[in-house]
């Protein structure tokens, strides 16, 4: 079984994840090329939902009763660029997001349990195209998470995700061509025995309503199947995960708030390889403080390069 699982592994499911890729040009007269992720990628600013918290309470106050002016925009967007100072001394690698994970899997509370960790963010802060992407090429590719044989993410939007009835399903559904009934034993059995060497990955949970959900991905999601493995379940803000955290609490919430003005400039460097192309773009964000505070969401930051291009 064994055998048959590690074979599955290296052969079918990290090639999968391997080689990601993203789309990007140089200007309206070049050619859009597709470069690999881990050459365009910049880490994303994670925090323990208690950092976001803290540097609210100190954020608010500065932005209150302003009327609209153009000077008042100014101070609200500072503000709030203010947050992200606040919460860098709490920022978190992707590689430490189950750091402390194994212990409190050994307590007596949690022993026999599921690993579920809730990750939020606001629309374009890059949990999905950034941070699951690379989360799962690192694990396939460079050996990120070692304590887990498999590693798979999947779009909770997807109907056939949301009715899927076990964990063989689920993988299927990733086109990953495991069709042969004897491997399919192997895996369900492999993951039976050893839940602690899975790590499921649910994308979006806000884009799906989870009472729709059939009973085993419910299970998943709430710690009730599958139990033993480890869960990152991610999605925008909403009244059901709310809802959901108070019924079933997470172990660990980390929240996206985007990009530092350090990694906008690292971002920068990376996708132009021309250096005229990358000083228009840093003068731009020097010259236009509220420029350079919508830029720290990863979505617009990747949509004005496209326009300065």
């Amino acid at each position: 079984v064994i055998m048959t699982v590690n074979s599955l592994v290296d052969d079918v499911i990290k090639p999968y994840f391997k080689t990601p890729k993203v789309t990007l040009s140089e200007g309206p007269s070049s050619k859009p090329t597709p470069r690999p992720l881990d050459k365009v990628y910049v880490n994303l600013l994670l925090v323990p939902t208690h950092a976001v918290n803290d540097s609210l309470s100190k954020a608010i106050p500065e932005a209150a009763g302003l009327s609209g002016s153009q000077h008042e925009l100014e101070r609200f967007m500072h503000a709030f660029a203010k947050r992200s100072e606040h919460c860098q001394e709490e920022n978190i690698e992707i590689a430490q997001l189950f750091d402390g994970s194994e212990e409190l899997m050994q307590s007596d509370d949690k022993k026999g349990d599921s690993y579920r960790v809730l990750v939020t963010a606001s629309a374009g802060t890059g949990k999905t195209l950034t941070f699951l992407q690379m989360a799962a090429m690192k694990w396939a590719r460079d050996g990120m998470w070692p304590q887990f044989t498999i590693v798979v993410a999947w779009p909770l939007r997807r109907a056939e995700v949301q009715k899927a009835r076990d964990i063989v399903e689920l993988l299927q559904l990733r086109h990953l061509g495991i069709t042969d009934p004897c491997e399919q034993r192997a895996l369900t059995l492999y993951l039976r025995k050893n839940p602690h060497k899975l790590c499921l990955i649910l994308d979006g949970a806000d884009e799906a309503n989870l009472d729709d959900c059939s009973g085993y991905v419910q299970g998943v999601i709430r710690g009730e199947s599958l139990k033993g493995c480890y869960l990152i379940l991610t999605s925008r803000h909403s009244n059901q995960i709310t809802d959901l955290a108070v019924s079933r609490p997470f172990d660990k919430h980390i929240e996206v708030l985007g990009f530092t003005q350090e990694n906008v400039c690292e971002y920068v460097d990376k996708v132009f390889s021309l250096p005229e192309h990358r000083q228009k773009v840093t003068e731009e964000l020097q010259t236009n403080p509220q420029l350079a505070a919508l830029m720290r969401t990863p979505f617009f930051t990747a949509a004005v390069c496209d326009v300065l291009r």
